[in-house]
C-alpha cells in the first residue's frame, strides 16, 4: 500500500556500499535499419522488441554503450533504531531482530553519512530486483528499496555527545528543564542520589555505581586526549555484572550491548565484504555503533582473541583498517564497560589481578576503573539482597522490572536516597554531557598530583593492590574522573572535593582487587615478628623470615624461584616445592610471572 509514496524511515547505517555507476537509460541501435530506440533502465538490460520505424520490421538490436545515461549511487543498509526496536519488543508485536531496509543514493546525497551514524531518510519506496544468483525459468524476486531523496545524519560536530534515541539534532532542553536540573544538581546528596537510581535492582556496590555513573557523563572532551571513562567489573558469577551492564545501556542515550562469547574482532569493530558485484561493502561492528554513546561487552573474559580490536579503539578512539585494498582510519568515541569472570569461575588467592583473569595487561590498564566484586558474607548485607529479590518477584505487571523502579522526578526538591524516574537520568546525563565543560582548579591539581605520586611511591614499594602498572595513564584517569564528578553537579570548575572523590573511587577500585588476593588463613595465621620472635617459628615463618633477609642484603624486589627455593630449605624444608606453593597459597609471596616472586610489602 505504501508503494511509490514518499516515506521517511529513520535507523542505524549498518552497512555502506563503495559509490558506483548505473546505467538508467540506454540506446539500442536496430541491425536492419540504423534507428536507435532510448530506453530507462532499472535493473538488467531488456531489449526492444521490434523496431519502431515504419518500414522496418527488425527485431534484433545492439547497445550503444558510448550513448548510455549513467548516474552515480551508494547503497545503505538501514536497521531500525534501538528505541522503536524495543518499544514493539516489549508490545509483543515482533521478535528480537531488528527490522532492516536499503537505501539508494545519488549524486549529491553519496557519502553523506557514515557507517554507525543514526539518519533520517525522506525518499520513495519503491522495488528494485534483488541481487544474486536468481533460479532458471523462475520470475525474477524483488525487494523493497527506499529512494533517498534528503539525509539528515549525525555530522562529525556531534561525535563525543550522547545522542538522543532517535534524534540527530543538538540537543535542545526547555528553560524549565534546564531549571529542573540545575536544582536538583544543587540540592545536597544529590551524585548520591544519582548514583543510588543507576540499576537499583541489585543490592550495594555502590562505588561500582559510582564509577559507572561517571563513565556515563565522561570528562571533558579535549582533542589530544580521550575523555571516555571506561570501566570494567570482574567477579565470580551470580553478582549482577550482566544487570549493571544492561542499566548502562538503559540510562545512556545512545547504548550497544553485546556478548564476547558470541562475538568476533569484526562484530566489534569492522568488517570489509563483497556484495553480489564484487563492490567492497563496509560493515559496522559493535563499537561502531555505540558511537558517541556507551558499548557494553559482557563476558570479556571469553574472547581473548578478540581483544586487540579494542586496544585502538579505547585509548586512540579511532579505528584504523588495511582490508581488501583499503586502508582508512575511522573515529570511533565510545565508552566501554565490561564484566567477565575469573579463569575457573573463581578467583584463586595469592594469585595477582592479571593471572586470575584471561586478560592481557595492554587491555587492564586501558580501563580507568577495575573492580572486583565479592560476595558479601555478612548478615545484614544478605538480608537487603533477599529483601530485594523478594520485592522484585512480587511485583505485578508494570513493576519495577529489572532495573528497578523508576518514580521521582528532576526538580529541586529530590528526597535523598529515592530512585529518579529513568527518563530523566537519561535527560540530565546527556544535558551534563553535552553542556559542561568543567577545568581544574589549582587545589584538584595538587590533590590529584599528591595521590599519584603516593601510587607511583607505593608501586615501586610493591604496595598491595597495585598489582597493575602505575603510569600516566592512571593520572588522566583520576582527572577524567574529576571532572566527570564536577559534571555531576553541573560545575563549571572542579574543586578539591571532586578531586578528592576521584582519588577515593581509585583507592576503592584497589581495594577490591587487593581483597580478592586475601585468604582467611592469612589473616589468622600472620608471621611472628615483633616482641614475639623469640618464639619459635614454624617453617613457614621461618622460610619468610629467610625471605625478608635476602631482600634486605640485596636490595633487589623480586626473587627468583630458585632463591625462594633455597630460603625455604634453609629454613628446614624438606620439600622446597611444596614450601614456594605454601607460601604463595598463603599469600606471603605473589607470583609476577617468568618464574619471579613479589614479596609483599606488610612482609619485609
Amino acid at each position: 500500500a505504501m508503494l511509490n509514496r514518499v516515506v521517511v524511515v529513520c535507523g542505524t547505517v549498518v552497512r555502506l556500499s563503495s559509490p558506483k555507476p548505473v546505467c538508467t537509460a540506454m540506446s539500442y541501435s536496430c541491425t536492419t535499419c540504423g534507428d536507435v530506440q532510448e530506453r530507462p533502465v532499472d535493473g538488467p538490460l531488456v531489449f526492444p522488441v521490434r523496431c519502431e520505424a515504419k518500414s522496418c520490421k527488425g527485431r534484433n538490436f545492439m547497445p550503444l554503450t558510448d550513448q548510455a545515461k549513467c548516474q552515480e549511487r551508494q547503497t545503505v543498509k538501514l536497521q531500525e533504531a534501538p528505541a522503536l526496536h524495543d518499544d514493539r519488543a516489549a508490545a509483543g508485536g515482533g521478535s528480537g531482530i531488528a527490522r532492516m531496509i536499503d537505501v539508494e543514493l545519488c549524486e549529491d546525497l553519496i557519502d553523506t553519512c557514515a557507517a554507525g551514524d543514526v539518519v533520517h531518510v525522506v525518499g520513495v519506496l519503491a522495488t528494485k530486483v534483488a541481487e544474486g544468483k536468481q533460479p532458471k525459468n523462475a520470475q525474477a524476486a524483488h525487494q523493497l528499496v527506499v529512494k533517498a531523496a534528503g539525509v539528515q545524519a549525525a555530522k562529525q560536530a556531534l561525535r563525543g555527545l550522547v545522542l538522543h534515541r532517535g534524534s540527530l539534532a543538538m540537543p535542545v532542553f526547555a528553560e524549565a528543564d534546564i531549571e529542573r536540573f540545575r536544582a536538583a544538581a544543587a540540592s545536597p546528596g544529590w551524585f548520591e542520589t544519582l548514583a543510588g537510581s543507576f540499576c537499583p535492582g541489585i543490592v550495594g556496590h555502590a562505588m561500582t555505581k559510582a564509577a559507572m555513573v561517571l563513565s556515563l557523563v565522561g570528562g571533558t572532551p579535549r582533542s589530544h586526549t580521550r575523555s571516555n571513562i571506561h570501566v570494567a567489573v570482574f567477579g565470580d558469577p551470580g553478582l549482577g555484572k550482566s544487570q549493571l551492564l544492561r542499566a548502562a545501556c538503559a540510562l545512556s542515550p545512545r547504548g550497544v550491548y553485546v556478548s564476547a562469547n558470541s562475538s568476533s574482532s569484526c562484530g566489534l569493530t569492522v568488517s570489509l565484504s563483497r556484495d553480489s558485484s564484487s563492490a567492497t561493502t563496509f560493515e559496522a561492528g559493535a563499537v561502531v555503533h555505540g558511537d558517541g554513546g556507551v558499548t557494553c561487552i559482557d563476558e570479556i573474559d571469553k574472547g581473548a582473541s578478540e581483544h586487540k580490536a579494542l586496544l585502538e579503539v579505547m585509548e586512540q578512539e579511532a579505528l584504523s583498517v588495511a582490508k581488501a585494498g583499503m586502508i582508512f582510519s575511522l573515529p570511533v568515541r565510545t565508552t566501554i564497560i565490561a564484566a567477565g569472570n575469573p579463569v575457573g569461575g573463581r578467583f584463586q588467592p595469592g594469585r595477582s589481578i592479571t593471572d586470575n583473569l584471561n586478560l592481557s595487561a595492554a587491555l587492564l590498564s586501558r580501563f580507568d576503573f577495575v573492580f572486583v566484586l565479592a560476595d558479601e558474607s555478612q548478615r545484614a548485607a544478605e538480608t537487603r539482597v533477599a529483601g530485594k529479590v523478594f520485592e522484585l518477584h512480587g511485583s505485578l505487571g508494570g513493576g519495577p522490572g529489572q532495573h528497578g523502579s523508576y518514580d521521582v522526578r528532576i526538580g529541586p526538591n529530590v528526597p535523598p536516597g529515592s530512585t529518579v524516574h529513568r527518563d530523566d537520568v537519561v535527560q540530565f546525563v546527556q544535558f551534563a554531557r553535552a553542556r559542561c565543560r568543567p577545568v581544574l582548579s589549582d587545589d584538584a591539581k595538587a590533590v590529584l598530583k599528591e595521590a599519584y605520586l603516593d601510587m607511583r611511591k607505593a608501586a615501586e614499594a610493591g604496595g598491595a593492590g597495585l598489582d597493575l602498572p602505575v603510569t600516566a595513564r592512571q593520572l588522566q584517569s583520576l582527572v577524567r574522573a574529576a571532572e566527570a564528578r564536577a559534571k555531576c553537579e553541573l560545575r563549571d570548575v572542579v574543586t578539591r572535593e571532586h578531586a578528592e572523590f576521584a582519588v577515593a573511587l581509585t583507592t576503592s577500585c584497589r581495594a577490591s582487587r587487593d581483597a580478592c588476593a586475601r585468604t582467611p588463613s592469612d589473616l589468622a595465621a600472620p608471621l611472628i615478628t615483633g616482641p614475639g620472635r623469640g618464639k619459635k617459628l614454624s617453617l613457614r615463618d621461618q622460610a619468610a623470615a629467610n625471605l625478608r633477609a635476602l631482600i634486605a642484603s640485596t636490595g633487589r624486589e623480586l626473587v627468583s624461584h630458585e632463591d625462594v627455593a633455597q630460603c625455604c630449605l634453609d629454613a628446614g624444608a624438606r620439600n622446597p616445592e611444596a614450601m614456594v606453593q605454601q607460601l604463595n597459597e598463603y599469600n606471603i609471596i605473589l607470583s609476577s610471572g617468568n618464574g619471579k616472586y613479589r614479596v609483599r610489602a606488610k612482609m619485609l
